[in-house]
């Protein structure tokens, strides 16, 4: 989870481990195919809003959910916006996922970059 009081990051699933790098991977054979989701809230939001997804062992790119998604979610940035539809910003790591909340903080006016993931 990353937390700033500007906007809040969640990444949910089964069937993945995170490893040191911060890359999803299964954890056993049967977990090929499991889900990662991507979430973000700002403060006044009452749930959490998915941004993203990504999927172990996938065939499809993960990035396609986070372009469909995170520029309905980002609308208020439309810098964010661009670089997300031009593929300048991806969202497929935690690592990605810690930059896409920091430049929307950034951009919001957060001087402080967001705290590293919580294990």
């Amino acid at each position: 989870m990353f937390d700033n009081s500007i906007i809040t990051g969640f990444i949910t699933g089964e069937g993945f481990v995170i490893n040191e790098d911060g890359l999803a991977g299964a954890y056993a054979s049967d977990a090929i195919g499991s889900a990662v989701w991507y979430y973000a809230l700002r403060p006044g939001e009452e749930a959490p809003t998915k941004i993203g997804k990504g999927q172990v062992g996938a065939i499809l790119p993960a990035n396609r959910f986070f372009k469909k998604w995170g520029v309905v979610y980002f609308n208020d940035d439309q810098e964010l916006v661009e670089r997300i539809k031009k593929k300048k910003t991806k969202l497929r790591s935690i690592q990605e996922m810690e930059e896409v909340l920091n430049l929307y903080s950034d951009w919001k006016g957060v001087a402080q970059p967001l705290p590293k993931a919580k294990k």
